[in-house]
Order: structure tokens, then C-alpha cells, then sequence
């Protein structure tokens, strides 16, 4: 299981910010931004202490739209929303 990607979202006032790993790299977010409001992002179930239910929000509007493969979920997340993606390549096999 790698991670190639460590994506931050807006953090509200009264919350703490939401930090997804992603096995997918992002690329330029600015194109997507302007191409699609709305970005797909495959995100690790159990690497963060997030609930990551369906009726539980991620962001201002998103929601989990997947559940296959079992380890990973599919988010729809506002682009406006994304605060920093961060590039990575962390092996968690291999520690």
C-alpha cells in the first residue's frame, strides 16, 4: 500500500483540518479546478482517526460516492475546498 498523495482540506473555524492519503498522484489542481468543480479522489479507510461515513462531511459538499476496493473510498470533493496537496511516496509495506 503506497501513498502518492496527502491532500488538506479547508479547515472551518471550529474544526480541525481534514488530511486524506490518496494511492493516486494529483496533478495540477488549478487545471481540474477550472475543468471540474468537483474532484474524484480515491482515499486509505483507517489511516486517520476521520469517520469517513457517508452522512458525515468532508469539506463544504463532499461525500463518499464508493466503497470498492474495501481499503480505499471515492470522494467527490469541492476543489475550492483544497488547500494544499502535497506529492508523496511512502511505502507502508515496507517499514
Amino acid at each position: 500500500m503506497k501513498i502518492r498523495s496527502m491532500i488538506f482540506l479547508k479547515r472551518f473555524s471550529q474544526d480541525e483540518m481534514t488530511v486524506l492519503c490518496s494511492p493516486d498522484e494529483m496533478n495540477d489542481i488549478k487545471l481540474t479546478q477550472y475543468s471540474n468543480p468537483l474532484m474524484p479522489i480515491r482515499t486509505y479507510v483507517g489511516l486517520t482517526d476521520e469517520p469517513y461515513e457517508p452522512d458525515f462531511t468532508y469539506g463544504s459538499n463532499s461525500y463518499v460516492v464508493s466503497q470498492k476496493p474495501i481499503d480505499t473510498r471515492l470522494f467527490y470533493i469541492p476543489t475550492k475546498d483544497i488547500t494544499l496537496i502535497q506529492e508523496a511516496d511512502i511505502d507502508l509495506d515496507d517499514h
